[in-house]
């Protein structure tokens, strides 16, 4: 009889067991659909910001992308202002230094001039010079030998 007591209270347990399993069972389950549910719900969640993000950083491209297409435009016109303006710099200075060289050729010519009426004059002197010593000799000769 101990055996049928013994086999009746593991049947018990057994039934006890499979009673709380099931009990268990149907409580995992009801959290993984909650679980599951929650899930779904993040992923959309998670989905609309992903798409707000897009859409925003989408804006904010086009926005630097525009700044950036002005920055160009107007460095383009910046530099193209310089460029003339160093191209009439380039002129002008171009100019003023072919004035300053012509006025150095000009005063060169000059001074070649200059220097061959100098050298003339002085050639004159010299002829000059020894005629008047010629003439002072002679003189003092005359005077001596009277």
């Amino acid at each position: 009889m101990e055996e049928n007591s013994l086999l009746l209270e593991i049947v018990s347990i057994t039934k006890e067991i499979l009673t709380n399993s099931k009990k268990l069972q149907e409580d995992i389950i009801k959290r993984l659909d909650c679980l599951e549910k929650t899930v779904a719900q993040n992923t959309i969640t998670f989905n609309q910001r992903l798409d707000g993000i897009e859409a925003n950083l989408s804006k904010r491209i086009d926005n630097v992308e525009k700044r950036l297409d002005h920055i160009e435009k107007d460095h383009g016109k910046r530099l193209e202002n310089i460029e003339n303006t160093v191209a009439r710099i380039e002129k002008e200075h171009g100019e003023k230094i072919q004035v300053l060289f012509d006025y150095f050729v000009n005063q060169d010519l000059k001074y070649q001039k200059t220097n061959i009426q100098i050298q003339k004059i002085q050639k004159e002197l010299d002829s000059h010079d020894s005629r008047i010593f010629a003439l002072e000799f002679y003189k003092k000769e005359k005077l001596n030998s009277k």
